[in-house]
């Protein structure tokens, strides 16, 4: 993770609000991500673009925002996972968007990270943890 630089950082946040987070998802965030947004919330990676691929076409993704946890926030991460929760399965927790209203999701059991397009209700897999993630920004 030390080769990003993160921008337009939120500010730092309490690890109580990460609890209040898991205790709303009924899961446990993976670790890697509760670091990342401790001292990142809501910010944006710099490189920014990942590789998704269905298998027959690979597509370049911008990465736009993690989205800020916090009830100050618009658009946070369980505002946005509310909003969502007629449309995507509860198996997943957006974490992070693109610049046209598509997610980046984690699983709630396995941890994996996935890429949920709403304009053609799929998911595509993108990495097996957020360090995966992580290392194949470009």
């Amino acid at each position: 993770m030390g080769k990003i630089q993160w921008r337009f950082s939120k500010g730092e946040i309490d690890s109580s609000i990460l609890s209040e987070v898991e205790r709303f998802f009924h899961m446990d965030l993976p670790p890697a991500y509760k670091e990342l947004m401790l001292f990142h919330n809501g910010a944006r990676p710099l490189p920014n673009c990942i590789r998704v691929s269905n298998g027959e076409i690979s597509r370049k993704i911008v990465v736009k925002t993690f989205l800020p946890i916090g009830r100050n926030y618009h658009d946070n991460l369980v505002q946005v996972s509310k909003r969502l929760s007629e449309t995507l399965t509860k198996d997943y927790v957006p974490f992070a968007n693109d610049s046209v209203g598509n997610y980046f999701c984690f699983h709630k059991e396995t941890g994996q990270i996935v890429f949920w397009n709403h304009e053609l209700d799929s998911i595509f897999p993108v990495a097996n943890t957020l360090e995966d993630f992580l290392n194949k920004l470009f």
